[in-house]
């Protein structure tokens, strides 16, 4: 029987044979070394105080993958600083009229646009995770406006079926 327990150091640690703090079997020995890994990777993928796509090579900050890293992140260290920075620059790159680019900083296409809704959903997602696993109300509130904004010119891309038609990379499909 597997089992996990945070520490009082908020350590995550996998135990066995059913015995409270027992490391011995095999499959808690692999799953602390893939926590350490990704512990390990976290702390690479942030630079800048923006959560990033890779430790060795581009450095950007690819909102899909800030999106997918966000929740193991947020359990794991305190994140409040960087994604206040990254929700803070992907406002400050927002389009006039409310769509945001996929990767930050980056612009958008166009004051048309509607960016790949699997990516740009990292804003009004990431801050929520804020809210839901921190209690943080002062991200939304100081991002509202902007997320309003979002949120409408998804509306503005939307088929008969009222799916916003925002999918370029086709990570949908």
């Amino acid at each position: 029987e597997m089992y996990t327990n945070v520490s009082s150091t908020g350590t995550l640690i996998f135990g066995g044979d059913g015995v409270k703090d027992s490391r011995r079997s095999h499959a808690a020995d692999v799953l602390n070394g893939i926590n350490r890994i990704t512990l390990a990777s976290q702390k690479t993928n942030v630079a800048a105080y923006i959560p990033t796509d890779c430790p060795t090579r581009e450095k950007h900050g690819w909102m899909n993958d800030a999106l997918d890293a966000s929740e193991q992140a947020l359990y794991n260290f305190d994140m409040l600083g960087v994604h206040t920075n990254f929700m803070k620059m992907i406002e400050e790159n927002q389009g006039p009229q409310g769509d945001v680019p996929y990767v930050i900083p980056g612009p958008t296409k166009n004051g048309t646009s509607c960016n790949d809704i699997a990516w740009t959903a990292a804003y009004p997602q990431i801050i929520n995770m804020q809210h839901k696993y921190y209690g943080n109300k002062r991200l939304a509130e100081r991002h509202w406006p902007s997320l309003i904004k979002y949120m409408e010119n998804l509306i503005n891309h939307t088929n008969p079926n009222h799916v916003a038609v925002c999918d370029q990379f086709n990570d949908w499909q």
